[in-house]
């Protein structure tokens, strides 16, 4: 990121001066015997205005929607591998004892094999949240305002 990419966000009116001085309405001047305090005195800045980029509000919202999506891949993941574990305990031959590596293998396979089933679930879980959300905050508003 250079310099330029800076002055493009920040946008400057040249033709505006940097200070305005303003006079607050008061019964007694300075002359006449007042304090003296400066709080009589508002300074406006008016040199720069702040301004985004029309492309800033969509990547937002994109980066939130991936930021749910991947927090949801990763509670799919973390009950696709308990499930495989419990799976493998209760479906074991009968008499088996050694369990050894059951949610390493779970894990491994949830990875693997089956990452891009988990992915499509979390994508799934994403959106039925998003739209859960949506009329739920609509409701509340809803109301509020009834």
């Amino acid at each position: 990121m250079g310099a330029g990419n800076i002055r493009h966000q920040l946008r400057c009116c040249e033709d505006v001066p940097n200070w305005k001085r303003k006079r607050r309405a008061s019964n007694q001047s300075r002359d006449e015997g007042a304090t003296g305090d400066m709080s009589a005195y508002v300074y406006e800045v008016n040199c720069c205005e702040w301004q985004t980029d029309s492309w800033v509000k969509p990547f937002v919202g994109l980066l939130f929607f991936s930021l749910l999506w991947t927090s949801s891949v990763a509670v799919c993941l973390r009950l696709f591998t308990i499930g495989g574990s419990t799976a493998q305990w209760y479906f074991a031959p009968s008499g088996t004892t050694a369990f050894k590596g059951t949610v390493k293998r779970s894990l491994s396979h949830g990875l693997k094999s089956q990452f891009g089933t988990i992915c499509f679930g979390g994508l799934i879980m994403s959106i039925v949240d998003m739209v859960r959300n949506m009329f739920e905050k609509a409701q509340r508003e809803h109301r509020n305002n009834a």
